[in-house]
């Protein structure tokens, strides 16, 4: 079983709040010697469906009388060690390893601004962690893909710099075994890559814009909803755009936009990158990575 050395050496190293630590190792210390700690525990160690382990989450805090994104924090944060060992099998150093636990931070603090709560939301995101699917390489972090694809996902842990996006793009290559110019494809499904976001939102020459341009976008996703919305103004959209915050550029950017649009959603992005540079030159080939997502 997990120390609570551990614990109190996991939230150090991925820097979350005191306040968020505390709240971690007193839920780990009421929690540690129950059936349901010890058989979720066992759950994540056979490798069960992460559908199931959220499931019995939810079910056994209620039990517990606690709020169930902090005991799944309790849980995932405790069973961190269990990451460690399938990264190393991966050929995932320590290094990788503790990058890649920032993302708990990031999902903390989200959860805390969305929900009120030091907690976990969605649980099944840490499926790809457990299973030594995604790691996180720089700035970003990199999901492996059945299909001989990289997906990209971007964790809310700091500003989008270009510079830093093209060196955790050279990490990923060359953790992933790309070598001598050899072209490997990474895909992303984000609201960044919506392109009349890109028109109207997010400014030419910025962080998310220069991002956006590295994909070539195959496919949209409209939606009738901004579901994204959570992402933008750290809390749950409802409906009313006056209860929403305008502390950033970026929130009155988009609440001009929802004023006068109901056309919301997400891209799906490709691009080829050989090491050093994005190839816009092979749309042979883009295009046969895009057929795959598009039958």
């Amino acid at each position: 079983m997990v120390k609570l050395a551990f614990l109190e050496e996991f939230s150090q190293r991925i820097g979350i709040p005191v306040e968020a630590a505390s709240a971690l190792e007193k839920t780990y210390a009421n929690v540690k010697d129950t059936e349901s700690f010890k058989a979720l525990s066992a759950m994540i160690a056979k490798k069960e469906a992460f559908e199931k382990i959220a499931e019995t989450i939810k079910t056994d805090a209620e039990k517990l009388k606690l709020d169930w994104h902090t005991y799944a924090m309790a849980v995932l944060c405790a069973n961190a060690p269990v990451i460690r060992e399938r990264y190393a099998e991966k050929g995932a150093g320590d290094d990788i390893f503790w990058d890649s636990m920032v993302d708990f931070r990031c999902k903390i603090n989200e959860c805390k601004k969305v929900y009120g709560v030091w907690g976990i939301d969605p649980i099944t995101w840490y499926s790809g962690f457990f299973e030594a699917k995604i790691f996180k390489l720089g700035r970003l972090e990199y999901e492996v893909r059945d299909e001989g694809v990289y997906s990209v996902h971007i964790p809310s842990c700091g500003a989008l710099r270009h510079e830093d996006v093209l060196d955790s793009y050279k990490r990923a290559y060359a953790f992933f075994g790309g070598k001598d110019g050899a072209i490997l494809p990474f895909l992303c499904s984000s609201y960044l890559l919506f392109p009349a976001y890109q028109k109207t939102v997010f400014p030419e020459n910025g962080n998310i814009h220069h991002f956006a341009q590295d994909f070539t976008v195959i496919r949209i996703d409209d939606k009738q909803n901004f579901r994204d919305a959570w992402r933008v103004f750290d809390m749950p959209y409802t409906g009313d755009l006056s209860a929403l915050p305008q502390n950033t550029s970026l929130q009155r950017a988009f609440i001009a936009y929802m004023k006068e649009n109901d056309n919301f959603g997400t891209g799906l992005g490709l691009f080829l990158f050989d090491g050093e540079k994005i190839r816009k030159d092979m749309p042979d080939l883009l295009a046969q990575y895009a057929k795959y997502y598009l039958s």
